[in-house]
């Protein structure tokens, strides 16, 4: 079989099979992190690098309480920053991205709508971007987190050890472009509540006959 022929197959597989079912076990797949503007939800998925989204939203309305906007938070001094935000890890780090990043949320008038220019933000790369493309923009990105790396290789969408790069270049081969947020949104719930790293749930899962890694694992 070709490689063109390899992609449509998958592509075909998602569309017809995985998606559906992943949409039945989810039917309103949502970011975990709470937020009430497009400003909160790029500061808080910056926060969430290395941190739990429980932990951010735990910690982060505390932040918005001291410094409700853009303009507030581009005021503030690192210290005070640091102080509220210690709880999340690496807050000396963070402390100053936040005040960077509403600084240029401030300076484009508004949170930017393109890859390159959210990548430019201080503390905000590629997944964090992907993360604001699709849940506040609603345009197409594939969002490759550990959770849906994961589940991707399981599921033989991607090589079983692959880099997240790796991953995400399958995926954008194998899935369609209109469903790349989706995809990804769905993965992670997966991820973090059915196949999970060390103790998935395999013989409960309703894909495993779909799985290369259950198809290939010695019961």
């Amino acid at each position: 079989m070709s490689s063109m022929q390899e992609s449509h197959s998958y592509t075909a597989s998602i569309s017809d099979v995985l998606l559906p079912e992943l949409h039945a076990l989810y039917p309103k797949p949502i970011t975990l992190l709470t937020y009430n503007n497009p400003f909160e939800l790029l500061v808080k998925v910056m926060l969430s690098a290395q941190c739990s989204d429980a932990q951010v939203n735990k910690i982060a309305p505390r932040l918005f309480e001291a410094y409700p906007d853009a303009r507030a938070l581009s005021r503030a001094r690192v210290a005070d920053v640091a102080r509220i935000i210690r709880p999340l890890g690496y807050f000396n780090t963070k402390s100053n991205y936040c005040i960077q990043i509403a600084q240029s949320v401030l300076a484009q008038g508004g949170v930017p709508d393109t890859l390159e220019a959210l990548c430019a933000m201080p503390g905000v790369g590629k997944k964090s971007a992907s993360v604001i493309l699709y849940v506040v923009f609603k345009k197409p990105a594939l969002i490759v987190d550990r959770h849906v790396a994961r589940v991707a290789s399981r599921l033989g969408l991607a090589p079983g050890d692959a880099s997240i790069p790796k991953v995400e270049t399958s995926m954008a081969l194998c899935c369609k472009r209109e469903d790349w947020g989706s995809i990804s949104m769905l993965l992670n719930y997966h991820g973090r509540f059915v196949c999970k790293a060390r103790t998935p749930l395999c013989q409960s899962c309703s894909l495993n006959t779909h799985c290369a890694f259950f198809n290939n694992t010695d019961s």
